[in-house]
């Protein structure tokens, strides 16, 4: 929220400062964008469930992190428990990776639009989908198992 309160701020700024330098005033793509980002930034919840429904459809809406390993994989009771707690850990480590990806997308969109060197649209959506993919990860992993018909690892 802070961020995008921060973002608000430059939006409006860059528009007041347009008005009083007229040609000579930050761009008008770049503007919008400061806006556009400030907003998703914003509805961050609910833009990140978008694309989690976008990419697994109502799977998308719960985050899968607790790990399932199967008793043929592993099958002493105390080994499996404690692996399972470490990739529960490490899932939890990508999830944050992720959501900082996801936020990340959005600022590389924004730099794109102001015409920073070294920033893409491509960039700005490999960080987005990316940034989904990580938060999802658990979900993901559910579906290449389920695509290869392999068992052994799952995640709820």
């Amino acid at each position: 929220y802070l961020a995008g309160i921060a973002l608000l701020l430059v939006g409006i700024s860059r528009l007041t400062k347009r008005l009083e330098e007229g040609p000579r005033g930050p761009a008008g793509m770049g503007t919008v964008m400061t806006l556009i980002v400030s907003g998703a930034l914003f509805s961050f919840g609910d833009s990140m469930g978008t694309f989690a429904n976008s990419l697994f459809g109502d799977d998308g809406s719960e985050l899968k992190t607790r790990a399932l390993v199967a008793n043929t994989v592993i099958s002493d009771t105390d080994d499996r428990e404690r692996i399972q707690t470490v990739i529960e850990a490490v899932m939890t480590f990508v999830m944050l990776v992720g959501y900082i990806a996801f936020i990340r997308g959005w600022f590389v969109l924004r730099a794109f639009a102001d015409g920073q060197q070294g920033a893409t649209i491509a960039q700005g959506l490999t960080f987005l989908f990316g940034g989904t993919l990580a938060i999802n990860l658990g979900e993901l992993i559910n579906v290449i198992m389920r695509t290869v018909d392999v068992t052994g690892l799952s995640f709820t």
